[in-house]
């Protein structure tokens, strides 16, 4: 490992690149506290958290897509969500604690709901093989509700942590959202398989709504996981792609036309309308602006 001058020994930058098997491994071993933050390599929208101290996981999550990931786990889990479940803020363990608090459920249910979303992160935080990752000794829980050890929440997921890393190749997480990017060759994949085409009829509706992987999995109610390996042939294929989980607006801009045959004019509106949020478009001659705008 490499570090930076201003970084105690063992201390990861978002700057380089880690395992974050190893890393994790090593910090729970030697008993550090804190919370590890992971940017995904393939999404830059993707961040992982794992807290920790005293040798122990006190909590693993995302940092992002709270409402998607925490309605397919609890749904899935079936651990007794109402109506009036709705997360209101950036914490999937805030939103788990506000839900407990208010139903005064018995903490055995606020323990196994954190215990089922931190063993899932935890398979998306291994499954990366290389990542940026920054390490905050400062950062802990409060109140702190779930304490175990690394191995027992880990290996009875081993198998899904080795699937999801052999699936990065074409889907690098479940908050990515698929997307058709070739129809005929759906079709044309579809119909050489009848497995193939039966998926892509289940999940055509759900993609065009641009849905994460995790939101068309509990659409379906099916596994994640399963979901992700049933659309492999479509993506290794060509037929299907991949849109990040943070989709970046297309900005259109107002259009201005300016005609003048004076470039002084053409500059003077362009700086006058530019920094106010208008494309500007320079024309000298009429001519030359109706054949461009008519085209």
């Amino acid at each position: 490992m490499t570090h930076s001058p201003s970084s105690p020994p063992g201390q990861p930058t978002e700057q380089t690149k880690f395992s974050p098997a190893k890393v994790i491994h090593k910090f729970i071993s030697e008993e550090r506290s804190g919370r590890l933050t992971l940017t995904d390599p393939v999404d830059s929208s993707v961040q992982w958290c794992v807290y920790f101290g005293g040798g122990q996981i006190h909590f693993a999550g995302s940092l992002m897509g709270v409402q998607e990931r925490l309605m397919y786990i609890l749904n899935k889990e079936s651990l007794g969500l109402d109506s009036s479940f709705n997360v209101n803020v950036s914490s999937d363990y805030q939103a788990i604690y506000q839900y407990w608090q208010s139903k005064q459920l018995p903490l055995s249910w606020v323990r196994q709901a954190l215990s089922v979303l931190t063993q899932e992160a935890l398979i998306q935080f291994l499954a990366i093989p290389q990542a940026s990752l920054k390490y905050e000794p400062s950062i802990g829980l409060d109140p702190l509700l779930l304490s175990v050890p690394f191995r027992q929440i880990i290996l009875p997921v081993r198998d899904q942590i080795t699937q999801w890393a052999q699936s990065r190749a074409v889907l690098s997480s479940p908050f990515q959202r698929p997307c058709i990017i070739d129809q005929e060759q759906c079709l044309k994949l579809g119909w050489s398989d009848s497995r193939l085409h039966e998926q892509f009829q289940d999940i055509s509706h759900f993609i065009d709504k641009k849905l994460t992987l995790y939101e068309m999995a509990d659409g379906l109610s099916k596994d994640v996981l399963d979901l992700a390996s049933s659309l492999k042939p479509l993506l290794d294929g060509g037929g299907l792609g991949v849109h990040p989980y943070h989709i970046p607006e297309i900005q259109t801009l107002p259009v201005v036309a300016c005609v003048d045959d004076s470039p002084t004019i053409q500059q003077f509106v362009k700086m006058s309308l530019e920094p106010s949020g208008y494309e500007v478009l320079s024309f000298l001659n009429p001519s030359e602006a109706i054949a461009n705008l008519l085209a």
